[in-house]
């Protein structure tokens, strides 16, 4: 279990990512798009060099190449100026967050190409994901990454570049959760080695703010996770976290600013899911995406799951 830090604000995010490494979280997962690195930096700064509260090996850092530094000759950069605002000398972990790449052309935000739209066919850069991966295979072994990884790759991505990739690719990191368990991209990934993490685990209840989320119900609101939570006095969420971690080796990044719930979902991994829990949970699958349906474009036909 990781302490996951998208959609936390900057000015909110030094504080949580302390209290997440006091409560005993020992990986923390980053990306240059979530824009907090810089203060996630404060907070790893004070607690390696400041309070001491961890070492640098008991701590796991992972951070994400974003869309618009795909170009091999952006790629080092790009890793370079994550760890500046980290205040680290080398990742563990470093990620292509999507499988497409954008022209370096920044506006003011630094994020998007500064002519774009949301017809994202027009603004795909002529540089493969294998280019761009051998650039990421660099970095390991100039020493700024330990490992490296993809994010929000399809099965047939993962096939064709575990057959060219000459470093391990240690991690797909993709959205996973009952409503969509990616039960053969999971199957897959596993039998080629590859770690699974899963973002967005209890099923995105803050995208129905967005007008993106499909109209299923907040999965930790139905009678069904409730219930289950209940024969094992645990909470919902940790319901739904310890069906992807204890059931099926994933890992998860749940984020979170209050105290009480950093150290529920921590607390899973005692608990035992029956056979039935196990089948109750399985009949959610409904195999719809609930995250990123309005970048669907970028995937071309090579998504792994459906699109609603």
């Amino acid at each position: 279990v990781g302490f996951g830090t998208w959609k936390i604000p900057e000015n909110a995010a030094e504080n949580a990512v302390l209290n997440a490494i006091k409560a005993g979280y020992g990986l923390i997962d980053c990306a240059a798009i979530y824009r907090n690195e810089k203060t996630v930096g404060k907070a790893l700064h004070h607690a390696l060099n400041v309070e001491s509260m961890v070492k640098r090996d008991e701590i796991f850092v992972t951070s994400k190449l974003w869309n618009t530094d795909h170009h091999p000759k952006d790629v080092k950069p790009a890793i370079q100026r994550t760890l500046r605002d980290l205040q680290l000398k080398h990742l563990d972990l470093y990620l292509m967050h999507f499988p497409v790449a954008w022209p370096n052309r920044r506006k003011d935000d630094g994020d998007y190409p500064e002519d774009f739209n949301p017809d994202f066919k027009n603004y795909q850069e002529k540089v493969t994901v294998l280019e761009t991966w051998k650039a990421m295979e660099d970095l390991v072994d100039q020493g700024l990454t330990k490992g490296i990884g993809v994010s929000n790759f399809s099965t047939s991505l993962i096939w064709e570049l575990s057959k060219v990739a000459k470093k391990p690719i240690c991690v797909n990191q993709i959205e996973v959760h009952p409503y969509l368990p990616q039960n053969f991209l999971v199957d897959l990934c596993q039998d080629k080695g590859i770690q699974v993490t899963g973002y967005s685990s209890l099923g995105s209840p803050s995208y129905e703010n967005w007008a993106i989320y499909s109209k299923l119900p907040n999965l930790l609101e139905t009678e069904e996770i409730t219930n289950i939570a209940k024969k094992h006095n645990k909470t919902p969420a940790q319901i739904v976290l310890a069906w992807s971690v204890n059931v099926r080796n994933i890992a998860v990044i749940p984020k979170t600013v209050h105290s009480d719930r950093l150290k529920e979902n921590l607390d899973i991994l005692s608990i035992q899911l029956q056979d039935d829990d196990i089948q109750t949970i399985s009949d959610f699958d409904r195999g719809i995406l609930l995250n990123f349906t309005f970048l669907k474009s970028i995937f071309h036909i090579d998504l792994a799951f459906c699109v609603v």
